[in-house]
């Protein structure tokens, strides 16, 4: 973006307040003699285009509009970033969204510099996000493109979608509240809601800063929200929440001249209720609703259920967690789920705690509703730190079997040895005596250790150590550790007979073709497919790095394997783009150590292009085993 159309944007959404040079060279990271060489552009590029700069010495510049009309002429023409997909995108749905009316294909081709055909493109790349809003696009060849649906989605798709836009800010300095600007409502909510004793983070009062604009832009364009459900908002006016609405519209109608119908209240105020956050996460200080008890218990057994991973125990999960759940079900019950968020990363960063919340959230009750990845990622965050906790990660324990002919006084120096060093690795160890090797059956353990050379093992697994284990022994034994894990890895993962290089358009096509594979070495169940395309549907498996993990919700009665699968060309998953896939059906034990496996591939996408271009089963084999 060029430095004038930076600071353009800077003065815009600090409307009517005077930035000082030193201020505004810091905001755009140049000198202040710079600012100033390019603050006399800006001036000259917008004489007659109806805003002007004005600046008072010692206070600083601001911008002032005085002809709308001409100013947003202006701004349509020197959009930036109309040559980036991503910005046209953004540009396009923005502008669509502020209007109820049909626009013309050709006009907005125009004013946007590009052909009809690339921005019929655009516009088709729009829908994916519509849907995720409840929101259609609708098509006329007379009259061109316009977006249908309930106003609350277009609220939401504005405010989450087109936050960043240079259409949405134009948009804003059009209403003619120009001398009341951001900085004064966010002022006005923090305020508010200190003075009521309501939390939120400072995120939650910059997404109500904007949805307060949002209202008000589209108050302005005749388009108020409409609440049906006259209980609904009897309710909503009983809660401490709505005083706290009120109190700040009518400090804005105060500064502004502008007014909020009561509908307008009720819905500020759910927004209010979704962003709150409940005091201490070391005990409950509020009370909690039976509502929020009963999904509290519903979360965790569904875990349970789906993955046999257990977290009833956890007390300061207990807490977190129904501090959390009291805001999402306002959110929830209110159809204002949080739809993007800092926390998105985390469905890449913790993959396994992702799909535990994803199997917690598969409730019969909010199947009406698709659970946003944002909201899921809220959740995952809480079981991710239990599980940190608890030291979880992906260790396994170990049954080891260890033969000596020293005396017990050895035997007990070795178990501490081996307990101090890999007591999180270990589930029982057994010392014997090599007398007592027919005692023993080596199939039940999964390491054997010796201390004599001369001994020979029945099943010649045994790892010679010295019975003082000195630092060489403890790096055997770790070493041994590590080999067993890859072994467990090789039996459910590394087959080559379930490595395929495939061709295939779709996520649909491309489960099908893996499934068809791996039934010919395991029998699944008949309705395996409609299980694994299930848990799709509640949230999808596609990661960053063109990585998909497609899986059913619970692996009961079905064989534990990975298959894998490089696709010739990379699909569309949902969202994303996907090209390497591990099908997976794997249990309670091994899915940890797996998904931390995973987890390093999707937050390095190089790992994933040198698995994809492996020549041969055994080059991706030997570069995996290396993560």
């Amino acid at each position: 973006m060029r430095i004038d159309q930076q600071l353009l944007n800077i003065l815009i959404e600090n409307i009517s307040t005077p930035l000082p040079a030193k201020k505004l060279s810091f905001m755009l990271g140049i000198s202040e003699k710079t600012t100033m060489k390019y603050m006399t552009i800006l001036k000259e590029s917008l004489q007659g285009n109806g805003a002007v700069i004005i600046t008072k010495q010692r206070v600083g510049s601001y911008l002032a509009i005085t002809d709308s009309q001409l100013f947003s002429a202006f701004l349509a023409k020197n959009t930036n970033g109309i040559d980036d997909p991503l910005l046209r995108k953004k540009y396009v749905l923005t502008r669509l969204m502020l209007t109820d009316s049909y626009i013309n294909i050709y006009d907005l081709a125009d004013e946007l510099s590009v052909s009809p055909s690339l921005l019929r493109a655009t516009i088709k790349d729009l829908n994916p996000i519509l849907e995720q809003y409840d929101l259609k696009m609708k098509h006329s060849h007379f009259h061109g493109y316009r977006i249908i649906g309930n106003e609350s989605g277009i609220r939401k798709c504005l405010t989450f979608e087109c936050k960043e836009s240079n259409y949405i800010k134009k948009a804003f300095v059009d209403m003619q509240l120009t001398q009341i600007d951001q900085n004064q409502i966010r002022e006005t909510i923090a305020s508010t809601l200190k003075h009521f004793n309501i939390s939120v983070s400072n995120d939650s009062i910059q997404s109500l800063t904007l949805h307060i604009l949002v209202a008000m832009n589209r108050i302005e364009t005749q388009n108020p929200i409409v609440l049906e459900n006259d209980q609904v908002v009897l309710s909503i006016k009983s809660r401490i929440e709505y005083q706290a609405a009120k109190k700040i519209c009518r400090q804005i109608e105060n500064q502004s001249g502008f007014r909020f119908p009561d509908n307008e209240i009720a819905y500020l105020t759910m927004h209010i209720s979704g962003q709150q956050r409940l005091y201490s996460h070391e005990h409950i200080s509020v009370s909690i609703n039976d509502q929020a008890m009963i999904f509290y218990n519903k979360f965790l057994r569904n875990i349970i259920r789906y993955t046999n991973e257990d977290f009833f125990y956890d007390d300061e999960l207990r807490t977190s967690l129904i501090n959390h759940i009291v805001p999402f079900l306002n959110r929830f019950e209110n159809n204002m789920q949080i739809e993007r968020s800092a926390l998105n990363n985390i469905k890449d960063e913790f993959p396994y705690a992702y799909d535990l919340a994803v199997s917690g959230l598969s409730m019969p009750e909010l199947g009406k509703y698709h659970i946003t990845e944002a909201e899921n990622s809220y959740f995952a965050l809480h079981l991710q730190l239990a599980m940190e906790k608890r030291k979880y990660e992906e260790k396994l324990k170990y049954n080891i079997l260890v033969y000596s002919k020293e005396a017990s006084s050895i035997f007990s120096m070795m178990s501490y040895k081996f307990n101090s060093h890999f007591g999180d690795q270990i589930s029982e160890i057994i010392f014997a005596s090599i007398e007592e090797k027919e005692k023993y059956d080596e199939n039940d353990f999964d390491l054997v250790f010796k201390t004599v050379e001369s001994f020979e093992d029945p099943s010649k697994r045994a790892v010679m150590i010295s019975p003082f284990m000195n630092a060489q022994d403890i790096k055997t034994i770790k070493a041994a550790f590590d080999k067993i894990q890859s072994v467990i890895l090789d039996t459910i993962m590394l087959r080559e007979y379930l490595f395929f290089d495939l061709a295939s358009k779709t996520k649909e096509e491309t489960i099908q073709k893996m499934i068809l594979k791996t039934e010919q070495y395991f029998p699944l169940p008949s309705d395996f497919y409609e299980q694994v395309i299930e848990r799709e549907i509640k949230a999808s498996t596609e990661f960053e790095g063109k990585i998909a993990i497609p899986h059913p919700m619970s692996t009961t009665d079905v064989p534990e394997f990975i298959a894998i699968a490089r696709l010739e060309k990379p699909i569309l998953w949902k969202r994303r783009q996907v090209q390497l896939v591990f099908l997976m059906c794997s249990s309670q034990t091994t899915n940890p150590m797996i998904y931390r496996k995973l987890s390093t591939i999707i937050k390095k996408p190089e790992l994933t292009q040198t698995l994809l271009e492996a020549e041969s089963f055994e080059e991706f084999k030997k570069v995996f085993d290396t993560i």
